[in-house]
């Protein structure tokens, strides 16, 4: 009687759980129906790009040495500093605020020559580069009258 009973619970299992995969799989056609194509770049144009891996030169300290006497494979990397890049904060008559500095027109900020300063934006340029740095944000509540 118990293996009978056994019998019939795993029966009943089984036809459940065919059920339930038929249904899943019913569920997942659906979804795959409405799902919208994939826009973006394609595998081409990804396999172009350059990797986003920068590789910089390894110093090692001739003093480092691990515990057991041994120099570490790889000791005191050094990685370039990040470059921030030029921000003009404010502009006042003929100066403007770069990164930090009050400047005017012919001064120098990182390579860069400060070439016009006009009402919300200052041109800079280098040997090979031009830039037009704008003010990111105006303030309305300060007002300034020329008469």
């Amino acid at each position: 009687m118990k293996t009978a009973a056994l019998s019939l619970i795993i029966i009943l299992m089984t036809v459940s759980w065919a059920a339930a995969e038929d249904s899943l799989s019913w569920v997942d056609q659906q979804i795959a129906a409405i799902k919208p194509k994939r826009s973006g770049i394609s595998d081409a144009k990804i396999a172009e790009l350059a990797s986003p891996i920068r590789y910089t030169k390894i110093e090692e300290d001739p003093e480092a040495k691990t515990p057991g006497g041994t120099k570490p494979a790889m000791a005191n990397i050094k990685l370039p500093e990040p470059v921030r890049p030029l921000k003009v904060t404010a502009i006042l008559n003929k100066s403007a605020l770069i990164d930090g500095q009050w400047l005017k027109v012919n001064s120098s900020v990182r390579g860069y020559k400060v070439r016009r300063i006009n009402g919300d934006n200052v041109v800079l340029q280098s040997s090979n580069k031009k830039l037009k740095l704008f003010i990111k944000e105006k303030n309305d509540h300060i007002k300034i009258q020329i008469n």
